[in-house]
């Protein structure tokens, strides 16, 4: 769970993003490839929106919860993280990777 908390109030929007540090390994499933330093092999981390939407890296996403009238509001944005099985065999082992979240605010 992403927390924004004491939003101030009148702006026009709340927005944002993921951008992997990691290569994309499949764009649709919002799968990146783990780090150099796991050992885990045949799988990717997978970031979800909710349980069946995977995010799409580069996308921009608004706060929909977000109210402009609201003084320090706080609004929580749900997250799924799992493996994703990106080869024909798993080994299993150390699996890392890292997504950066970017916020803006209007």
């Amino acid at each position: 769970v992403l927390k924004f908390n004491n939003c101030s109030s009148g702006m026009n929007l709340v927005q944002y993003s993921f951008t992997p540090t990691t290569s994309v390994a499949n764009a649709a499933n919002g799968v990146v490839v783990l780090d150099s330093s796991s050992t885990a092999t045949g799988v990717g981390m997978q970031l979800l929106l909710n349980p069946t939407t995977p995010v799409t890296f580069g996308t921009t996403y608004s706060l929909t919860s977000y109210n402009p009238a609201v003084s320090n509001g706080n609004y929580t944005l749900p997250l799924y993280a799992g493996l994703y099985q990106t080869g024909a065999g798993v080994t299993p082992g150390l699996v890392k990777s890292s997504i950066t979240f970017t916020a803006s605010y209007k």
